[in-house]
């Protein structure tokens, strides 16, 4: 992925986005594949780039017979990008590079990408739903969907009730290669099985991976060194994080940190309720680890409430080191609040600064702090509401879906990916060549909590984050009111997966 960066400055440099000049970028190894391989020949690539070309997939002598291949996915889903297939090239820069993907992917194996875009209908309800369409298919037996993108975390008995394939069964499918989510699959994998991956073809895990934005132009008044040179030189922490908070938060006049759209109070952090957590785990803390045949609770752990007590004392809503409100329209929402440089920085994820692109003021992207400089390395945490690539019990032809769905990560990993990262960061707020370099960290430290994919450990992170939300952090009756219906959940799950 280091190498996607110097795609990304060459990008800025040149200041251009050409469909053609990104079918060239760069290569990463492969890996030994038993039915499919990158070859050097570049003959098709485009040459005309200063990067390097990027190796063919060798996808044999596949011949498809123009078999209609269906992905269902949402139309939309909390401002993230999730097109899979577009309808048209429209000159926008990833629009087109999809498009192109695709075309290249149809043409090569014949066949025809259909994307099954179903509405998104409001939060629960309709996550819900969109996993009971593949439930529905698998028990009818229709093959409706070849592969579907669903949010598995909204109804894990989709997966201990069989309805997916374990994905680790299907030659071809090479979910821990660097241009897959590789860590993330490693993360998600139970028991040596896979029934949800994520990689590149859809970025909405991308956009769900957690961030800190923090105003430049804030910082800059202030004659505050801008956090850059801490996160390259292992001193950006907890502890780095709360001198900044606090050097930030000013009353400006007013008498009390109570939001008014009128008054100029700044505040520290413009927070999201649900991103105490993404602090915490970006600290190094776990929630449940299974080493053999040992389930570990993270939640016992006196580095995990040491962590906790650290973010407890930066979140402090009294003294207006932080407030939150979850709104990305309410003028005292976390985004309108920071976009009006409210607070100095925000706890958001990837896809808001997408949301933040007309805000007046320059601002910068940073991982989650480390607890301290003894830990090894950053941590960044994707949402488990995320979007994760399934296959149906129902699949007919599980070495075709293989195949197309390979093809398509592998080129979205090397062309669109980086078009992404490109169309993400080359605008106002981002436009820097330190940011890139930001988002590569993060790109590159992502991970989630595989208790929260099915559901074991929510009760506790929603627990945690409403004490943080309310300034009453009793972590330890907590862990202890949950601990064992944690175990019972993790001791039924891997049962239901078959230890």
């Amino acid at each position: 992925m280091k190498r996607i960066l110097c795609i990304l400055l060459a990008l800025l440099i040149l200041s251009t986005v050409s469909c053609t000049d990104n079918n060239s970028a760069s290569s990463e190894t492969a890996g030994n594949q038993a039915d499919a391989s990158i070859s050097e020949d570049t003959t098709t690539e485009n040459q005309n780039t200063p990067e390097e070309t990027v190796p063919v997939y060798d996808s044999g002598d596949a011949d498809f017979d123009g078999y209609a291949f269906r992905i269902m996915n949402y139309e939309s889903y909390v401002s993230t990008y999730l097109l899979l297939a577009p309808d048209e090239q429209t000159g926008e820069a990833l629009n087109d590079i999809i498009y192109e993907r695709n075309s290249k992917a149809e043409e090569t194996l014949n066949f025809v990408l259909q994307e099954i875009r179903e509405p998104y209908t409001g939060w629960g309800s309709s996550q819900i739903a969109l996993c009971d369409n593949v439930i529905q298919s698998v028990t009818a037996n229709d093959n409706a969907y070849d592969a579907a993108y669903l949010p598995v975390s909204f109804k894990s008995s989709i997966i201990t009730d069989g309805y997916l394939m374990d994905l680790n069964t299907i030659p071809g499918l090479h979910v821990y290669e660097s241009y897959w989510d590789a860590p993330l699959n490693h993360d998600m994998t139970i028991n040596g099985k896979l029934f949800a991956a994520s990689g590149p073809l859809n970025l909405c895990s991308l956009g769900l991976s957690d961030v800190l934005l923090f105003n430049e132009n804030m910082f800059k008044t202030l004659n505050l060194s801008l956090p850059y040179d801490h996160v390259r030189n292992n001193t950006w922490t907890l502890d780095t994080l709360a001198e900044y908070v606090q050097e930030t938060t000013n009353l400006n006049g007013a008498s009390d940190f109570e939001y008014d759209q009128s008054a100029q109070t700044v505040y520290g952090i413009a927070g999201h309720s649900d991103k105490p957590y993404a602090l915490l785990y970006g600290a190094g803390c776990y929630l449940v680890r299974k080493d053999n045949d040992t389930v570990t609770l993270g939640i016992e752990e006196e580095h995990l409430y040491n962590a906790a007590e650290s973010i407890a004392q930066i979140m402090k809503k009294s003294m207006g080191q932080v407030i939150f409100n979850n709104s990305d329209s309410a003028p005292g929402g976390y985004t309108n609040l920071f976009a009006s440089d409210r607070a100095a920085f925000i706890t958001c994820e990837l896809k808001t600064v997408n949301v933040l692109r007309d805000m007046d003021s320059s601002f910068g992207l940073l991982p989650m702090p480390k607890y301290d400089q003894s830990q090894e390395d950053y941590h960044s945490s994707v949402s488990a509401n995320s979007l994760f690539l399934t296959i149906p019990k129902s699949q007919t032809d599980p070495a075709r879906a293989a195949l197309i769905l390979d093809y398509l990560h592998y080129y979205s990993y090397h062309n669109s990916l980086p078009v992404y990262y490109n169309v993400t960061v080359s605008h106002k707020g981002l436009r820097n060549e330190e940011s890139i370099e930001m988002l590569d960290i993060v790109y590159n430290s992502r991970g989630i909590e595989f208790s929260q994919i099915f559901g074991a450990t929510i009760g506790w992170v929603t627990a945690f984050n409403n004490q943080i939300v309310n300034e009453n952090l009793t972590l330890a009756s907590t862990s202890a009111s949950n601990k064992n219906s944690i175990l019972r959940s993790m001791e039924a799950i891997f049962a239901s997966l078959g230890e």
